[in-house]
């Protein structure tokens, strides 16, 4: 409170504000991070495997199947760009974030986290493999299988790798700070 009895403004918060080292683990690798991660693959692959389903009523030359095309197509882009647009930002928070103020040595050790950074490395390492696999899979079974089965296999291991490879990204972006923070 100050003197004329109004509530004191609360506390600058957004990129350039010095904020306190455990809320800056929790926005940049916290476990709720990681499950959100996780999330947005997951509508990633729901999304094109809808897309999927479209192009397999469109290859099946089923007249009533082929009215559900455009919906299964709709339905698709709508789970699967939410989950784009939710790695785009949160990628443009992580490099806003990065040039925020330091919060001294002492909060850069508390910053260091190093079983949450396993864990992410570890999961971005299963989205990769899971990734490659799909693809490579895919890529084996191109001549005998119909093309909805190889849109199908390539596009959800394009998903798995890319969320990988964000996750990847958010854990080098951890680093290079913390790395910053401590000199280290």
């Amino acid at each position: 409170m100050t003197q004329h009895g109004r509530p004191s403004p609360a506390p600058a918060r957004g990129p350039n504000a010095a904020a306190d080292p455990r809320e800056s683990l929790r926005r940049a690798v916290g476990p709720g991070r990681l499950l959100m991660l996780w999330g947005s693959a997951a509508a990633g692959l729901v999304g094109w495997s809808l897309i999927g389903l479209a192009v397999a009523s469109v290859e099946d030359r089923d007249p009533y199947l082929v009215l559900f095309a455009p919906a299964y197509t709709v339905l698709g882009l709508g789970v699967l760009l939410p989950a784009g647009i939710w790695w785009a930002r949160t990628a443009r928070r992580d490099r806003e974030a990065a040039g925020a103020p330091a919060a001294g040595p002492d909060g850069a050790a508390a910053l260091r986290a190093p079983g949450l950074v396993l864990a992410w490395r570890l999961s971005s390492g299963a989205l990769l493999a899971a990734g490659a696999a799909l693809v490579a899979a895919a890529a084996a079974r191109a001549g005998g299988d119909p093309y909805a089965e190889l849109v199908q296999g390539i596009g959800s291991g394009a998903v798995l790798a890319a969320a990988g490879l964000a996750s990847r990204a958010r854990v080098r972006a951890h680093r290079r700070r913390v790395h910053a923070l401590t000199g280290r």
